[in-house]
């Protein structure tokens, strides 16, 4: 039975908890003594989520420190409320790293991963993901990519880290979470018992939050492989291909900017001088090169690119490399 549902944070910074908007440390030991005279008036109504008694928050809990001392801690109150949510309601985690959920039929294009996710809870047990799929939030197509189906999930979360990817951003508040994208706000999310969650029917979010990107010539230019401008527009007028609809004044304005790739690729090169040299055997000769670190790893985790091409068979090799560590590695397995 799953007990926390929150996910560490993939990065290794320290997490500060939030008190009426001031940052404080978090505790790992015991409880922590206030000396400015406030902490009564700010714990006295509010309920540990552990004991459930009123005067104290669950990091202090005296009961808590005992029972983890025996190996005896209970199931968390939080977790417990979480699970009372409703199957289709959704739960904003700061912690989460990816968006997940337990119901396999929320599920849309799903794809089987090729190796299993392991998702570590705050109590230490885990959970496999096998496959990963999208979930429509509403019937206008607002959809969550690369949805984790972790059997077992007492509720669906949806990870703020994910969501701040895509260009989304949250503002907590006492009264709950506006989610705000290009400085709108979109929805507001509900807190109950520490969780912020969105009620079901989505009906007050924006499509937006797909970050779809805004239609322009310079994207159709990066789209279609760099074509000139003039081409683009042959294209579209002669109805060679369909779907592009930018206007004739945004190809010309387009046109006058400079597009990086295109005068990179177009900047000539000045040829090597002429070697004299000539080879009677393979190996005699081999031209090496290193290419990296690329902008982009590869789905291999390569950011480095060896080549070889042999002087007299103009055989030529490749090799992607992990680290520029692996190239003396790469040299001798290529020349052997």
């Amino acid at each position: 039975m799953l007990i926390e549902q929150r996910t560490p944070s993939t990065d290794n910074t320290d997490r500060a908890y939030f008190t009426k908007g001031k940052p404080s440390r978090p505790s790992f030991g015991g409880s922590r003594q206030r000396h400015d005279g406030a902490g009564s008036s700010r714990t006295s109504d509010k309920s540990c989520y552990y004991c459930g008694k009123k005067g104290h928050f669950k990091r202090d809990c005296r009961k808590r420190i005992a029972d983890e001392k025996a190996g005896t801690t209970k199931p968390s109150l939080v977790a417990l409320s979480a699970a009372e949510r409703s199957p289709t309601d959704w739960v904003l985690d700061s912690g989460a790293s990816r968006h997940m959920t337990g119901d396999k039929c929320l599920l849309v294009n799903t794809r089987q991963l090729e190796q299993p996710v392991t998702i570590t809870y705050g109590n230490g047990q885990q959970g496999i993901a096998g496959t990963v799929g999208d979930v429509i939030l509403r019937p206008d197509r607002l959809i969550l990519r690369d949805v984790l189906h972790v059997p077992g999930n007492a509720v669906n979360l949806l990870s703020i880290k994910m969501a701040t990817a895509a260009g989304a951003s949250f503002n907590f508040h006492q009264g709950g979470c506006d989610i705000i994208y290009n400085g709108k706000t979109l929805a507001t999310a509900k807190g109950h018992h520490g969780l912020y969650s969105i009620e079901c029917g989505f009906a007050s979010f924006n499509p937006a939050l797909l970050a779809t990107p805004k239609e322009t010539a310079e994207l159709w230019h990066n789209r279609l492989g760099h074509p000139g401008y003039k081409n683009l527009a042959r294209m579209v007028d002669k109805k060679m291909v369909e779907g592009i609809n930018v206007s004739p004044q945004e190809r010309l304005q387009a046109d006058k900017e400079a597009c990086e790739p295109c005068l990179k690729g177009k900047q000539p090169r000045l040829p090597f001088t002429p070697s004299e040299m000539t080879t009677s055997q393979p190996l005699e000769l081999v031209h090496m090169d290193l290419c990296g670190p690329l902008e982009y790893m590869s789905l291999g985790r390569a950011r480095y690119v060896s080549t070889f091409v042999d002087d007299y068979t103009g055989l030529s090799v490749v090799r992607p490399l992990e680290y520029k560590s692996n190239v003396k590695d790469s040299v001798k397995d290529v020349l052997t």
